[in-house]
């Protein structure tokens, strides 16, 4: 094997490693343990980081993709595939539970204000209005978070 095959057969066990860690993501998003999610972030950025460059690299590197194995190439580009599809599914797993979160966050302001509307009064133009301009910040308003999803 050339020095070349070790590079393409590097970068198609990282993006199958990537790949891997994607999958078990999408696992954990399944089944509703998206906090631990936050403990996998720096291996990610750590693949992916690496398998950017390395694509990089072989697309600027003429030669290398001439000389490479035609069978190494079709194998990357299978491999770049599967990514691509385990891609797609994990952003649309994240964004639904973005949009759940969104809905979410947004229900228990709604019930907050609902429930702590303004203090009216008065003011020097004999117009009503809340006590003070910010009188969300100066009503506090105690706040409990059941947070199993």
């Amino acid at each position: 094997m050339t020095r070349h095959d070790d590079r393409i057969a590097g970068l198609v066990g990282l993006t199958r490693r990537l790949i891997a860690h994607l999958s078990s993501e999408n696992e954990l998003l399944e089944s509703r343990r998206p906090r631990e999610l936050g403990d996998r972030l720096e291996e990610k950025a750590r693949l992916s980081a690496a398998l950017g460059a390395g694509m990089a690299a072989l697309k600027s590197d003429k030669r290398l993709l001439d000389s490479a194995n035609p069978a190494d190439l079709a194998e990357l580009k299978d491999a770049t595939g599967r990514l691509q599809a385990v891609l797609a599914v994990h952003q649309r797993k994240l964004a639904a539970v973005k949009s759940v979160t969104e809905s979410i966050v947004h229900a228990i302001g709604t019930e907050i204000a609902r429930q702590n509307p303004p203090v009216n009064q008065y003011d020097e133009n004999a117009t009503v209005g809340p006590v003070a301009r910010n009188w969300h910040i100066a009503r506090p308003t105690a706040l409990a978070i059941n947070q199993v999803v």
